[in-house]
């Protein structure tokens, strides 16, 4: 129900522009690329979009929550939020990590950000991606 929703707005969402400055113009206006650090958003425009007429979207990716259940069980996933993102709402982000559904989330982090943190806060996101690679580098192994 609630993945059916939030691709219901995605989907809804403008997606082609004439050239790359309307796309710039448009984007610039909208969350989540007006809260981008500048750097990401120039990167995004020139290669995220598709030939000047954007396919913004990113695709079908909406069973990125069964993917979790099934990887969750073999590797350590950590799940990212944004402290000021309001625009996933709280029972979106408890279904997430929701353990009842089958997810094993090793840790749930929040940096001080909006919806897009790699986006909006890339060297705050790359310093706690850095910590848990070197965390479960440490971590003792079992020989079993």
């Amino acid at each position: 129900m609630i993945v059916k929703m939030m691709k219901k707005g995605i989907m809804s969402q403008a997606e082609n522009w004439p050239n790359q400055e309307a796309a710039r113009q448009y984007l610039t206006k909208q969350l989540p690329w007006s809260q981008w650090e500048q750097s990401v958003f120039e990167s995004y425009m020139c290669h995220g979009l598709e030939n000047y007429e954007v396919n913004g979207k990113q695709g079908e990716s909406w069973d990125a929550l069964s993917m979790l259940e099934q990887l969750s069980s073999i590797i350590p996933i950590h799940v990212v939020f944004g402290s000021k993102d309001k625009l996933i709402p709280r029972e979106w982000k408890a279904c997430v990590i929701d353990t009842s559904k089958g997810r094993k989330v090793a840790g749930v982090h929040q940096i001080e950000a909006s919806h897009m943190v790699p986006a909006e806060k890339p060297a705050d996101f790359a310093k706690l991606v850095s910590q848990l690679i070197r965390d479960i580098i440490c971590s003792p192994v079992s020989k079993l």
